[in-house]
């Protein structure tokens, strides 16, 4: 993985942990950013998003429900080859 990715995901959670947003919207919102970064397979988004502290399990799970067939942001996709795509994101910047 990229470092200079997993720095900007680092600082991306430590802002939305400062604006006081829950862990699982956080996971949400982190898990797009690893789409957009490039990081876009599961086992991939899990080890990015272990090493901010976030539990695997929840990080599978959530994963997993936000898959959609059409996906709208914070929702993605997953492509028959097992990687996942992130819709344009139309809401404000966190």
């Amino acid at each position: 993985m990229n470092e200079a990715a997993l720095d900007r995901l680092r600082k991306l959670n430590l802002g939305l942990q400062t604006d006081s947003v829950n862990a699982h919207f956080r996971a949400r919102v982190l898990i797009n950013a690893c789409i957009v970064e490039g990081i876009n397979t599961e086992p991939a988004i899990v080890a990015a998003l272990t090493g901010l502290g976030f539990d695997a399990y929840h990080i599978r799970k959530t994963l997993t429900a936000g898959i959609k067939f059409a996906p709208v942001w914070p929702e993605w996709g997953c492509r028959a080859d097992g990687t996942y795509y992130a819709p344009e994101r139309t809401s404000p910047t966190l």
